[in-house]
């Protein structure tokens, strides 16, 4: 009996001494794993946020835009008007261009580009412009990109692109992103003024869009949005 007890006291101190520091070794492989998982998870974390919030800025700001794009009076805030205060009577013509382009006697509508952070007088870049400067505050300091005004025939909108204020390169590389990171847009409704354009051109379609004179008749109605052009 004392000959088995000493064999499993043997036994024991055996087992004993071949668990000693197998604690430590698996604290050196456990924990750096645990802790880069940490990080990574950290890390992601703060991108999505990023991510989330760059795209609810730039669709706050491009819809506010859109929204007020009827008269650049508005208040930035509340997208009230000022009583009594319009933009000029062919504002559309002139700066929308809304009407050439159903003409078709403009080829090239090159977009409006407004920077941020911008430091752009509203007076020298335009109607356009000054429009855009009225919202872009909404977006903060620390984020940079572009505020564009785009017009098609059928279509204007606004566009709001910011970059990242602080880039994860490991993320990026891997999810192989290009800039800007955060881009919204916004369609600019003016449905009394689109009915009143179609109407126009469906009715200048009709009397002389298929006739031989058509080119001629075309030369007449650029010289009269041209001239209508500087009663702004």
């Amino acid at each position: 009996m004392q000959k088995r007890s000493k064999v499993t006291a043997a036994i024991r101190e055996w087992v004993r001494k071949r668990e000693e520091g197998s604690f430590t070794l698996e604290s050196s492989l456990v924990f750096p794993l645990l802790f880069a998982g940490t990080l990574a998870m950290i890390f992601m974390a703060m991108y999505v946020y990023q991510q989330v919030t760059l795209y609810h800025i730039a669709s706050t700001t491009a819809e506010r835009t859109a929204f007020a794009w009827d008269n650049s009076y508005r208040d930035g805030t509340s997208g009230q008007a000022s009583p009594g205060k319009y933009d000029g009577l062919y504002w559309r013509m002139k700066d929308d261009e809304m009407l050439e382009s159903l003409f078709g006697i403009i080829a090239d509508q090159s977009p409006t580009v407004l920077s941020i952070p911008s430091v752009a007088n509203g007076e020298q870049g335009g109607l356009t412009t000054r429009k855009m400067l009225t919202f872009s505050p909404w977006i903060p300091s620390a984020y940079q990109g572009d505020m564009t005004f785009k017009r098609t025939a059928l279509q204007r909108a606004v566009h709001v692109g910011l970059h990242n204020p602080i880039v994860i390169l490991p993320i990026e590389r891997f999810i192989y992103r290009s800039e800007p990171a955060g881009r919204a847009y916004a369609g600019v409704v003016d449905p009394v003024e689109f009915i009143r354009n179609v109407d126009l051109a469906r009715y200048y379609l009709g009397k002389i869009g298929n006739k031989p004179e058509a080119a001629d008749s075309r030369k007449k109605a650029s010289s009269i949005l041209s001239r209508r052009q500087g009663l702004n």
